[in-house]
């Protein structure tokens, strides 16, 4: 019969132990926004997807159906916004020239009707009407802010469609995994299962 482990081993054991949930952590948290909005994804699709899985009878082509169908609904519409704008971009271009060289026209009627900022929109508004030389100049003592906040929404646009991307990869796993665990008679959320995994 081995002896009980000591306070030191046990100790040990805890410390190793705290060690690895950090690094669990520290790998996972990338991952965690995905994770947590496949979750959402699953728990609140779950109906549909078990009267897929009653129909198809196979866990995997119900699974591809609803991811499939969640791709189309969530992120197709941000890729053919994107397309769009890139087919439209030399239309847009041209527009922004035209309008630097003529400059932009008078100020509309209800702009100075606006309250509180109406008249002070206006009078600025004014002062490029018709001038293309004095609106360039200020578009480039604007454009190096214009230009960073572009990139920078740029890049949050694309990290939250990477994002989403990826929670409809995890939610495949998580209907793979709660298909398997649920049978066709119960009618548990996988709000539930969430908890017990």
């Amino acid at each position: 019969m081995t002896p009980p482990p000591s306070r030191i081993d046990r100790t040990i054991t805890l410390v190793v132990l705290a060690m690895l949930v950090g690094g669990v952590f520290l790998v996972l948290q990338p991952f965690l926004t995905a994770i947590l909005w496949a979750a959402i994804l699953v728990v609140t699709t779950w109906p549909l997807y078990r009267w897929l899985h009653a129909h198809t009878r196979i866990p995997a082509i119900a699974a591809t159906l609803m991811t499939l169908l969640i791709l189309i609904v969530a992120v197709s519409p941000f890729v053919i916004a994107g397309a769009t704008l890139a087919e439209n971009a030399d239309r847009l271009v041209e527009f922004a020239r035209a309008v630097v060289e003529r400059g932009p026209p008078d100020a509309p009627a209800w702009l100075q009707q606006l309250p509180l900022v109406g008249e002070r929109a206006a009078t600025y508004w004014g002062l490029f009407a018709h001038d293309g030389a004095a609106l360039l100049a200020e578009l480039r003592r604007l454009a190096e802010p214009m230009k960073e906040f572009a990139y920078k929404s740029g890049a949050l646009i694309g990290s939250g469609l990477l994002q989403l991307t990826f929670s409809v990869f995890i939610a495949f796993f998580f209907y793979r995994f709660f298909a398997g665990n649920v049978s066709d008679k119960q009618n548990i959320s996988p709000l539930a299962l969430f908890a017990v995994a």
